[in-house]
């Protein structure tokens, strides 16, 4: 009934002639891009989409001048930080502890980060005011222009404070109080 596979000898050559066929077929049409062009706006102003004439548009755009420079330098004010201006630390940790040369001397022990390793600590401690409270800013420095590694520095530093005593003054890092009080000591 049917022929078997052997006897098919001439199959490959029929394909092979009809894909070839198909593919000049494909290739020999062209597209009219005139008429789907008129198409397209015929069907647009079938329709009838509200909104600007494009015309309008390129007219409203032209009556701006052309922009070649700016005519006043940009002035961003960005808030300085610290008696020298800098950028505020991040703080992790912020502790009252007892310092290992003194017999009742206090210390403050910071820990954080500071946006690189070009950048320098810098640590500000005011008098205590009005109501007993010492404000400390951690900021860091670095120099403008400065190409440096993009990688977050960590710190942990005890600095002393001579003037605090825990039973009357309050102590604020960069407007947070703290609160934590370690009684070991620390060196």
């Amino acid at each position: 009934m049917f022929p078997k596979i052997h006897e098919l000898k001439f199959l490959p050559l029929l394909i092979i002639l009809i894909l070839i066929s198909s593919a000049l077929v494909a290739c020999s049409e062209s597209v009219d891009t005139d008429s789907l062009t008129n198409e397209n706006n015929t069907l647009e102003s079938e329709l009838n989409i509200p909104g600007p004439d494009p015309s309008e548009i390129i007219d409203s755009v032209s009556e701006f001048p052309p922009v070649d420079r700016v005519e006043e330098p940009l002035e961003i004010d960005i808030p300085s930080f610290g008696k020298l201006g800098g950028t505020p630390a991040i703080i992790d940790l912020a502790e009252i502890v007892l310092l290992d040369d003194s017999h009742s001397g206090y210390g403050l022990r910071i820990t954080g980060t500071i946006p690189t390793p070009c950048h320098e600590l810098n640590i500000d401690i005011e008098e205590p005011d009005n109501e007993d409270q010492i404000q400390i800013e951690v900021y860091s420095l670095s120099e403008p222009g400065e190409i440096c590694i993009q990688i977050i520095e960590e710190f942990d530093t005890t600095i002393p404070l001579e003037i605090f005593d825990p039973d009357i003054n309050k102590l604020w890092v960069n407007g947070e109080q703290v609160t934590k009080i370690q009684y070991h000591r620390s060196g």
